[in-house]
C-alpha cells in the first residue's frame, strides 16, 4: 500500500480491524515513513494489507468515474469461529466486521470506518462521512480545473507478482485522455494492470 507523506495526501496513521479473517480485534500503529509487517505464514499479514485497502479505498466511495471502486469487505473475509454442540462442530460466522482508520487527509484529521453488519449485507459507508466529503470536495475541485493535489494509493497484492490483469484495447483507448481520477483505476486491484498504468 502506498501512501505518500505530503500534508495534502493521505496518510493512515491507525487502523483497527473487527472479526477481520484471522483477527477478534488488532489494532496497528503505522509509522510516518514506513510499518513492515513480520509474519509467519497464515499469521495474517495478508489480511491487514487488505484491511488498509478497505480503509484507503473509501476515498473512492462517491467518485463518479464507473472505473475507480471502493474495496468492500468480502463475505470471506469475516472471521470464523469453531464451535461444538453435543460432540458435533460446526463453524459459526462473528458479525459485524468492521475496518476503522485514523489519518490526516488534506491537512485535516479524520476519523472513518467500514462495516460488514450481517452475512450476506453490503459494506457500509455511513461511518466514512468526512473522508467522503474530503473526496466529493476534491473531485469538484478537479472538475472545474483547480490545481489539487490527489493522495497516492496503490496497493500491491501478492497477486501483482504473477498475475498481469488483461484489458481490452477498447478500454486503454477510452482512457489515454481523461480526468485525473482516472489515474485511480485498478489502484486497489491485486492484479497487476501495467498497461493501463
Amino acid at each position: 500500500m502506498g501512501l505518500s507523506h505530503e500534508e495534502d495526501d493521505l496518510k493512515i496513521e491507525k487502523r483497527t480491524v473487527k472479526n477481520f479473517r484471522c483477527f477478534e480485534s488488532f489494532e496497528l500503529q503505522l509509522d510516518d515513513r514506513c510499518t513492515v509487517l513480520i509474519g509467519n505464514n497464515g499469521s495474517g499479514k495478508t489480511a491487514l494489507l487488505d484491511a488498509l485497502a478497505i480503509a484507503a479505498g473509501s476515498w473512492f466511495i462517491d467518485f463518479d468515474s464507473m472505473d475507480t471502486h471502493p474495496r468492500s469487505i468480502a463475505s470471506d473475509e469475516v472471521r470464523y469461529i469453531r464451535l461444538e454442540k453435543q460432540g458435533v462442530p460446526f463453524l459459526e460466522p462473528q458479525t459485524p466486521v468492521g475496518v476503522e482508520a485514523t489519518g490526516m487527509l488534506n491537512g485535516q484529521s479524520c476519523q472513518w470506518s467500514r462495516y460488514l453488519n450481517r452475512m450476506g449485507g453490503r459494506t457500509t459507508y455511513g461511518g466514512a462521512i468526512k473522508i467522503r466529503a474530503i473526496a466529493a470536495q476534491t473531485q469538484s475541485e478537479i472538475s472545474l480545473g483547480y490545481d489539487v493535489p490527489l493522495p497516492l494509493i496503490a496497493y500491491y497484492g501478492t497477486g501483482r507478482l504473477w498475475v498481469q490483469k488483461r484489458s481490452s484495447s477498447a478500454r486503454q483507448d477510452n482512457h489515454q485522455i481523461g480526468s485525473r481520477i482516472q489515474g485511480y483505476i485498478d489502484a486497489l486491484e491485486p492484479k497487476s494492470n501495467q498497461k493501463l498504468f
